[in-house]
């Protein structure tokens, strides 16, 4: 598969360069459905740009699919947003299954920095 440079520098921010998605992701997941190793691709690419970096952000669909698993398994520390609400805590103990798997099988350095809550609404509670 192959990714073109596509790091912009934001405008009116020092030292600050931007991957916005595109189009293109949408044809991510049917392009890899038969890579072998698909999940270390991210981890591959940002190994050759990591040294240019502090720290590199990547921000990811809140669903469990191989664009969510190039990301774990390419992340030193994970951050995960929730939803105040029932069916995102649901939605948890899985996440916390594919995290475990990946820390096994293909990232064991991938560390939990913890919860952020978000869109709270204390009349649902």
């Amino acid at each position: 598969m192959q990714v073109p440079a596509v790091a912009t520098p934001v405008s009116g921010y020092l030292n600050l360069d931007l991957v916005p998605a595109s189009l293109t992701l949408e044809r991510v997941e049917v392009e890899l459905a038969g890579v072998l190793d698909a999940q270390f691709i991210l981890s591959d690419k940002l190994e050759t740009v990591k040294d240019d970096y502090d720290l590199i952000v990547i921000d990811t669909p809140p669903s469990l699919n191989v664009i969510v698993s190039n990301a774990l398994t390419a992340a030193d520390k994970l951050i995960i947003p929730v939803q105040a609400d029932i069916y995102s805590f649901k939605g948890m103990a899985t996440l916390a299954q594919r995290v475990k798997a990946i820390q096994r099988r293909s990232n064991p350095r991938l560390s939990n920095c913890g919860i952020v809550l978000n869109r709270y609404n204390p009349a649902l509670t």
